[in-house]
C-alpha cells in the first residue's frame, strides 16, 4: 500500500469545524486506547459515540487505529523486555567492571521506559510544556491527530468521500451520521492528474478500496499499487469461482494453477532465466544480475553485470537525506532490473532485532543508520508497481560461502550466493547450502596466509558451519576487499549526491 498527500483549499468555517472533528477524534482515541478492554462494551462504545460525535462505522475505523498503535506498543515493550533478559545474562558473564555498570545503566533505563505510560504528542514537548506554557499550543497540536476513514470498495471507494472530480481536484467529504458535507480542493501538479484519474476510475467502478487521512492542511490518500498497475491477484474472484467446489484436493490443486495462471501472465513479457539480487549491508548494497542456464538441475549460470551501491558517504547525512538518496538508489536499482528485462528480485530475509554488536560504530550502523524497513517497503512497492516477482532467501552464511566460492569484492560474492539460492529455491530436492568440496575451499583460500594449525582443522571440517566456526576461532576473515579488483566508480546522480556507484569490471 502506497501514500500520497496534498496540500488542501477549503474554506475558514470548514476548517474550524474540520479541526473540531480532529479534537474529538483525538480525545476519542486516547479515551479508547487507555481502555481497551472495553472496545466492545455497549455502554462504553454508546459514551464515547454521543460524546465525541462519532458514527458506528467511524468508531470501528477508530478502534482499528487503536488496536494497530497498541500492538505496535506492545510489540516495542517485548523486544525490550528480550533485550533486559539478555543484557542481564552478559551481566552475569562479563568481569570487567566499567563494562558491568554499563550494561547495568542500560538495564534500569530499560526497565523504567517499561514503567512509563505512553505520552501522545510526545515526551520532549510534554516537559517543555511542564518548564515553559509558551510551548502549550505545541503540544496541544501534536496531540491533534488526522481523522481516518478506511477503504470500502463496495462502497465507491470510501463510504465518507465522493470521488467524482477526484482527477479535476476536487472531493466532497461527507461525515456519515450528520449533516456535515464539506468541499475539499486539492493543490494537485499536472504529473499527478494520470494517478487521479486512475484512482477515480478504479473507485468509482467499485474495485478499489481508499483509505484517507485528513487534516485541515492535508489529505492523505492511501491505495494499493499493485491494483492500480493491474499486477493484483484477484483473491475475491476466484474464491467466488470456486464457491461450488466442496472437495479441498479439488480446490487446491484450481488454487494453485490459478496462482500460477496470473503469475505467467504478469511476467509473460521478461525473462523468466533472469534475476536480479542484492546483499544488503548499512554501508551499501552489492547486486548482480544472473542469468540461468536454462533446464540446468544445479542452477548454473552466468553473471551478466555486478555493481555495487556505495552509501559510506550518505550515513553521515541526516534522516531525511539518507532516506531521500535511499529512494533514489532502489530506483537505479530497479531501472537496471527494468533494463535486464528480469522476471525475478532476489532478497534476504532480514528480520533483525535491535542488539548489541560489540562495539558502538556496529551498533549506529545497524540498529539507527540501517533502514531495513523503508528499504522493504522499497522493494515491495517496485516490484507491485512493475509486475516483478519477489523472492525471499534465508541468507545464512551468504557472505561467507559467497566468499569462498566466488572470486569477488565481498558484497558481488553474498549477492551471487543469494541469487544462487533464490534460483533453486522451488527446485524440488534443489539445496539451499551448497556441498561443502574441499578442493574448492582450498582454491578459494589459497590467497590467504593459513597456518599449519588452520590448514588441518580446515580439513577436518564436515560442514559450512564447522568450516565458519574454525575460522571465526581463528579471528580470520575470508572478505575480499574492493582495492583486490579493477573497478570504476561515479556519483549515481551528479557530484552533489552522496551515493556512488561501483562497476565491476
Amino acid at each position: 500500500m502506497l501514500t500520497k498527500w496534498y496540500k488542501i483549499n477549503i474554506s475558514d468555517s470548514n476548517e474550524k469545524l474540520l479541526l473540531q472533528l480532529q479534537k474529538q477524534y483525538s480525545i476519542a482515541f486516547r479515551k479508547v486506547y487507555n481502555n481497551m478492554d472495553l472496545i466492545r462494551d455497549e455502554g462504553f462504545v454508546k459514551e464515547i459515540r454521543e460524546r465525541h460525535n462519532i458514527s458506528s462505522k467511524a468508531y470501528e475505523y477508530l478502534v482499528k487505529e487503536c488496536e494497530s498503535f497498541y500492538d505496535r506498543n506492545q510489540a516495542t515493550i517485548k523486544r525490550r523486555e528480550e533485550e533486559i533478559t539478555k543484557l542481564r545474562k552478559r551481566l552475569g558473564d562479563e568481569q570487567d567492571k566499567k563494562k558491568r555498570v554499563k550494561i547495568n545503566r542500560h538495564i534500569i533505563n530499560l526497565i523504567h521506559s517499561l514503567k512509563s505510560k505512553v505520552v501522545f504528542g510526545g515526551k520532549e514537548l510534554l516537559r517543555a510544556v511542564t518548564k515553559d506554557t509558551a510551548n502549550k499550543q505545541k503540544y496541544s497540536e501534536s496531540r491533534t491527530l488526522p481523522l481516518c476513514f478506511y477503504g470500502e470498495t463496495s462502497r465507491n471507494g470510501n463510504r465518507f468521500f465522493n470521488f467524482k472530480g477526484l482527477s479535476d481536484g476536487f472531493i466532497l467529504f461527507k461525515y456519515e451520521g450528520s449533516d456535515i458535507r464539506m468541499n475539499i480542493e486539492l493543490d494537485i501538479r499536472k504529473r499527478d492528474v494520470l494517478f487521479l484519474k486512475q484512482i477515480e476510475a478504479l473507485a468509482l467502478a467499485k474495485q478499489c478500496a481508499i483509505t484517507i487521512k485528513l487534516t485541515t492542511k492535508r489529505i492523505y490518500i492511501t491505495y494499493d499499487e499493485a491494483l492500480l498497475s493491474g499486477n493484483k491477484f484477484d483473491e475475491k474472484s476466484l474464491y467466488k469461482s470456486i464457491s461450488h467446489i466442496k472437495d479441498k484436493d479439488e480446490r487446491r490443486i484450481l488454487i494453485h494453477q490459478a496462482h500460477v495462471d496470473f503469475e505467467n501472465q504478469m511476467l509473460k513479457t521478461k525473462n523468466k532465466n533472469r534475476y536480479l539480487s542484492i546483499d544488503m549491508n548499512p554501508d551499501g548494497i552489492g547486486y548482480c544480475v544472473l542469468e540461468k542456464v536454462p533446464e540446468s538441475p544445479e542452477g548454473d549460470f552466468t553473471v551478466l553485470k555486478k555493481e555495487y551501491l556505495d552509501f559510506s558517504e550518505l550515513n553521515k547525512q541526516t534522516s531525511d537525506k539518507r532516506k531521500y538518496e535511499l529512494s533514489i538508489a532502489i530506483k537505479y536499482l530497479f531501472g537496471q532490473l527494468t533494463h535486464f528485462n528480469c522476471a525475478y528480485f532476489i532478497s534476504e530475509e532480514l528480520n533483525l532485532s535491535p542488539k548489541d554488536h560489540g562495539n558502538k560504530i556496529s551498533n549506529r550502523k545497524i540498529n539507527n543508520l540501517w533502514n531495513r524497513d523503508f528499504l522493504n517497503k522499497l522493494f515491495t512497492k517496485y516490484c507491485n508497481i512493475k509486475g516483478i516477482k519477489r523472492i525471499e532467501i534465508n541468507p545464512v552464511y551468504s557472505s561467507f560461502i559467497g566468499n569462498i566460492n566466488y572470486e569477488e569484492f565481498d558484497p558481488i560474492a553474498a549477492s551471487i550466493e543469494i541469487g544462487r539460492r533464490g534460483m533453486i529455491k522451488y527446485t524440488r530436492g534443489a539445496k539451499v547450502i551448497p556441498e561443502l568440496c574441499m578442493s574448492n575451499i582450498i582454491n578459494g583460500l589459497n590467497r590467504l596466509p593459513l597456518s599449519k594449525k588452520i590448514y588441518d582443522d580446515i580439513h577436518e571440517c564436515k560442514s559450512w558451519k564447522e568450516l565458519f566456526k574454525a575460522f571465526s576461532t581463528a579471528k580470520m576473515s575470508v572478505r575480499r576487499k574492493m582495492n583486490e579488483f579493477v573497478f570504476s566508480e561515479k556519483y549515481l546522480q551528479n557530484y552533489k549526491s552522496n551515493t556512488k556507484t561501483v562497476t565491476f569490471l
